[in-house]
């Protein structure tokens, strides 16, 4: 499966900021799709983040992905990877 990565910064006002990207089809190349799905990914998973896309890997090619990040993006359209957290 072809994939275009998408990195994604987002902050809260106390200065928390989480760090992940967001891996979806090659065909997906609207940040407002990308966006929401960040916003989906951060309500269910933290609160009160502000989110903001801070830079994208256009089409960057994976020749292989594991069976569970095929089956993630065929069931919500995305799937997250490399998240990190720290304060400012």
């Amino acid at each position: 499966m072809k994939v275009s990565i998408w990195d994604i910064k987002a902050s809260r006002e106390d200065g928390m900021v989480v760090n992940f990207d967001i891996i979806v089809p090659i065909n997906i190349t609207n940040e407002k799709v990308v966006s929401t799905y960040a916003n989906d990914y951060l309500k269910k998973s933290f609160s009160n983040y502000f989110i903001m896309i801070s830079n994208r890997c256009s089409f960057c090619q994976i020749e292989s992905r594991s069976p569970k990040v095929v089956g993630q993006i065929h069931n919500t359209g995305y799937y997250i990877d490399g998240i990190e957290t720290y304060n400012t």
